[in-house]
C-alpha cells in the first residue's frame, strides 16, 4: 500500500498494487476501504490489462465533500510507463486519463483534491532515455486534465503535495515549489539542504510547514515559519532513514513515517515524532519483521499509516492506527 486518505472515521481509502500472477512482476491496481469496522478490497480499473502490464497507484486524496482521486502509473510492457488517474464516483472507480508529455516515461506520484473541479497531481516525465526527468504538474478543472507550466530552472521530479486552498499549494521533490493562485515558483530553501529528495510535506497551518526527505546519507527536514526557511537532520538510523510521508496534528505534534535498513532485505519501519523542540524516533510496534511505511493520514487526533510487510509475492498490506500511546497494529 502506497497511499491513504481519510474523509471520516468510517470512510478511509488506501491504494497500492498487487501482483497479478499473469507474468512475473506484472501487477494490478489495489484500492481498499475502511468502513469503521474492517478493511475491504474495492474493485479498481487498470491502465492496461495486458499480460505483462504493471499498474501502480501511489497516492489517494479525498475532500470533505466525498470526492476521491487516486494517481500512479501503468505500463503495458512493464518498461514504458504512462500516467494513471482514477476517480471514485460514489459507486465505482472511473479512469480519467491524464496527459503524457514524455516519450520515454510518465508518472504521477501524488495528488491533492481541493474540490470536485480543483485537483492537482505531480510527478515527472522523460523526454530522453538517458537523461534526467522533468517535473510534471497537472490540474483537473472538473472536466479534463491540463498540464501546468513549471517554473524556470525547475529540476527533475515532484513527489509530494500539500494544499491549503486554491491559492496556496506546496509541492516537493528535487525542489520545493509554491502555487500562489496564478503560477508556480521555486522556494529559496537553505543551500545546505537543496540537494535532497523530499518525499513528505506536513503542516499544522500555512505558517508552520514541514518538508522531509533524504540527502543521500541522512534524513533531513525543512521548516517554513511563514517568513523564513530553516533546516536540519532527524536522528540517524542505519542506512537512511527515508521518510516517505508526514502529518501534522498541531505545531508540537508532527509525525513522519518511512523506512530504514542495514540490509535491503530486512527493512524496518520508520516512525518519527516532532514534539515542538526536536525530532525523535518512536518504538517499532512490529520489531524483527520486514516492514516499511509509505503514507500517513489523520482524522482528529487519530493517525492511520499504511505500507507493506514482507517482500514481493510474500508481501501483504500493513495498516497501523495511532490513538494514544504507542502505535498499535490494527488488522
Amino acid at each position: 500500500m502506497n497511499g491513504i486518505s481519510a474523509i471520516s472515521e468510517d470512510d478511509i481509502w488506501a491504494v497500492g498494487q498487487q501482483l497479478s500472477g499473469a507474468i512475473e512482476e506484472s501487477s494490478t491496481t489495489l484500492t481498499m476501504h475502511w468502513d469503521g469496522q474492517e478493511w475491504s478490497v474495492v474493485p479498481s480499473p487498470n491502465g492496461s490489462d495486458a499480460p505483462a502490464a504493471k499498474n501502480h497507484l501511489y497516492s489517494v486524496s479525498t475532500t470533505t465533500g466525498g470526492d476521491v482521486w487516486a494517481v500512479g502509473a501503468y505500463s503495458e510492457d512493464g518498461v514504458l510507463f504512462n500516467t494513471l488517474a482514477m476517480r471514485w464516483d460514489g459507486t465505482a472507480w472511473q479512469l480519467s486519463p491524464p496527459p503524457n508529455p514524455g516519450q520515454f516515461g510518465n508518472i504521477l506520484n501524488d495528488v491533492a483534491a481541493i474540490s470536485a473541479d480543483n485537483v492537482w497531481a505531480v510527478g515527472n516525465y522523460l523526454t530522453h532515455e538517458y537523461q534526467d526527468g522533468h517535473m510534471l504538474i497537472l490540474h483537473w478543472d472538473g472536466s479534463q486534465w491540463e498540464r501546468v507550466p513549471t517554473p524556470p530552472r525547475s529540476t527533475h521530479n515532484l513527489l509530494a503535495l500539500k494544499a491549503f486552498g486554491k491559492d496556496d499549494i506546496w509541492a516537493a521533490g528535487t525542489q520545493v515549489l509554491h502555487w500562489n493562485g496564478s503560477q508556480w515558483s521555486i522556494a529559496p530553501v537553505p543551500e545546505a539542504y537543496s540537494g535532497g529528495y523530499f518525499d513528505a510535506i506536513a503542516a499544522a497551518s500555512p505558517n508552520d510547514l514541514w518538508v522531509l526527505g533524504n540527502d543521500g546519507n541522512d534524513a533531513v527536514y525543512l521548516h517554513w515559519d511563514g517568513t523564513a526557511w530553516s533546516g536540519g537532520k532527524t536522528p540517524k538510523l542505519a542506512d537512511g532513514p527515508y521518510p516517505h510521508d508526514a502529518e501534522a496534528l498541531s505545531v508540537d505534534a508532527v509525525w513522519a513515517v518511512g523506512e530504514y535498513a542495514d540490509n535491503p532485505l530486512d527493512r524496518q519501519m520508520l516512525l518519527l515524532h516532532w514534539n515542538g523542540e526536536a525530532w525523535n524516533t518512536s518504538p517499532n510496534p512490529l520489531p524483527g519483521k520486514d516492514t516499511r511505511l509509505q503514507a500517513l493520514t489523520s482524522i482528529g487526533d487519530t493517525l492511520w499509516a499504511v505500507g507493506t510487510q514482507g517482500h514481493d509475492e510474500e508481501s501483504k498490506p500493513l495498516f497501523l492506527k495511532h490513538t494514544t500511546g504507542a502505535c498499535s497494529d490494527d488488522k
